[in-house]
């Protein structure tokens, strides 16, 4: 089913609203954060899903490599001392973690999909996926080596730059023409998706679940819901949809 753009621009904001009362609402009569997550993640992906032809059992190996990235870069974060995720989800904090990570990078991907009308996906490019998955998992590993190995002072800045360069190895995988139309539709994805990723911090904040540790080693902090968060946080909120989505076209062939 197509939808026009007006149609999924009101769509996005009722979701956003919906996000928004539901944060909120759990903020006010002090949920735990499973049952509010359950709601900010579950609830809107399945009417997406229900909504759209995209075919979710296709993109399930790319999200699990993207949810993949976002531990190791989790882990990184607690090793430099950028944040600390406390994995409160689940009896063990690392599938706590995990869990979180799938399912959020599942209804990133799907909302992506919807917002951009890409349901014709076709497969998974193997060869692209392994090539892809060999640079990131490098980066990450020597990543994990270097700050594990070396203390760094404005660690969350270094993450920062690594995601960058991350970034910039991909664009160089895909042609010229294409990574350039694909920033753009990434940038206005990412900006789009802005309000959901602050509502989710909001929830992860207020509930205990994140915690910024090291205020001097923050260029700039800000008062945020309460609590301290620092500036890079804010800039990692914009950056990672884009970082994602394109990860995640490097996946996907999907002919478009």
């Amino acid at each position: 089913m197509t939808f026009s753009p007006v149609v999924r621009a009101r769509n996005v904001v009722l979701i956003t609203c919906y996000s928004a009362a539901v944060a909120v609402t759990g903020y006010w009569f002090d949920i735990s954060l499973l049952p509010v997550l359950f709601l900010l993640i579950a609830v809107p992906m399945v009417g997406l899903v229900l909504h759209t032809q995209l075919p979710i059992a296709r993109v399930l190996g790319g999200v699990a490599v993207l949810a993949s990235v976002v531990v190791i870069l989790d882990g990184l974060a607690r090793s430099t001392g950028s944040w600390y995720t406390i994995g409160s989800l689940t009896a063990s904090p690392y599938l706590g973690v995990i869990l979180f990570a799938f399912f959020h990078t599942l209804y990133t991907v799907v909302l992506y999909e919807y917002l951009f009308d890409d349901s014709r996906l076709r497969a998974l490019n193997r060869t692209r996926m392994a090539t892809l998955a060999a640079i990131v998992g490098s980066l990450l590993v020597g990543g994990l080596y270097v700050f594990g190995a070396v203390v760094v002072s404005f660690g969350f800045l270094w993450l920062l730059a690594a995601l960058l360069i991350m970034l910039l190895g991909v664009l160089l995988l895909i042609p010229t023409a294409r990574a350039k139309a694909l920033v753009y539709k990434d940038l206005a994805f990412s900006a789009v998706l802005w309000p959901l990723s602050v509502i989710f911090e909001f929830a992860l904040l207020t509930s205990g679940e994140r915690l910024f540790a090291f205020q001097s080693e923050y260029l700039y902090s800000l008062s945020l819901f309460g609590t301290l968060v620092p500036i890079e946080e804010i800039i990692l909120l914009f950056l990672w949809p884009v970082v994602l989505v394109i990860l995640y076209e490097g996946l996907i062939d999907d002919r478009r």
